[in-house]
């Protein structure tokens, strides 16, 4: 298992994205931090708390067969990662897609929720009508 740690500032808070890439797939957490954490603040707060954070559904892995890269490739790959700012293009892609999905359930909960709202009018303007023509 692979895992990328990625914290940004999101104004006003502390945004930490958390990528982990497995055999099942490609997941992605994210935790708003509040105020900026130090290195072993952060280091602390993610080994006591990894087990409750919610990733999200299982992606397909685009994983490549590791190859033998020359070191002085890797160090310069290495230094370009820490040098990019914010969280990395897969990682919001996933994110986008997952608030799209829960955008998109919530949507069919309340149009539901409506439907029955709706109903519940109809019949008690029908029960209304049927008082009035009783006569008391």
């Amino acid at each position: 298992m692979e895992g990328k740690l990625t914290i940004y500032f999101d104004d006003p808070f502390w945004v930490a994205v958390l990528e982990r890439e497995d055999e099942a797939g490609y997941q992605v957490a994210r935790v708003v931090l509040g105020s900026e954490p130090s290195e072993a603040e952060a280091y602390q707060f993610f080994l006591k708390n990894y087990g409750a954070f919610q990733f999200d559904a299982v992606h397909e892995s685009t994983r490549l067969p590791k190859v033998r890269v020359n070191f002085k490739r890797a160090r310069r790959e290495a230094r370009k990662s820490t040098q990019v700012q914010g969280v990395g293009t897969r990682a919001q892609e996933v994110m986008k897609a997952e608030m799209a999905q829960h955008k998109q359930e919530r949507h069919v909960v309340r149009k539901e929720e409506k439907e029955h709202e709706e109903r519940e009018r109809f019949l008690q303007r029908q029960e209304k009508k049927k008082e009035k023509r009783r006569g008391h």
